[in-house]
C-alpha cells in the first residue's frame, strides 16, 4: 500500500469519527432544544417523532449502503 493512500485513509477515519461526534452533539442539542421550546407537555411527543425519523434515516442509509451493494456482486 502507499504511504499516500495509508494517509488518506487516516484522514478519513478521522473525518467520520468527527462527523459521528457532531451529529451526536446535533441530536443531544436537538433534545434540549425541545426540552426548552415544546415544554413539559409536550417535548416527549417531540422527542418519539425525531427518533423516529432519525430511525428510518438510519435505515435507509444502512439499506443503501451496506446491504445493496452486496446484492450488485
Amino acid at each position: 500500500m502507499e504511504e499516500g493512500e495509508t494517509v488518506r485513509k487516516i484522514l478519513l477515519a478521522i473525518l467520520f469519527f468527527a462527523l459521528v461526534v457532531s451529529l451526536v452533539g446535533l441530536y443531544v442539542s436537538a433534545n434540549v432544544m425541545i426540552d426548552v421550546w415544546a415544554g413539559q407537555k409536550y417535548s416527549t411527543v417531540y422527542k418519539v417523532l425525531m427518533n423516529a425519523a432519525m430511525l428510518l434515516i438510519v435505515i435507509y442509509l444502512i439499506q443503501r449502503l451496506i446491504i445493496q451493494p452486496r446484492n450488485s456482486d
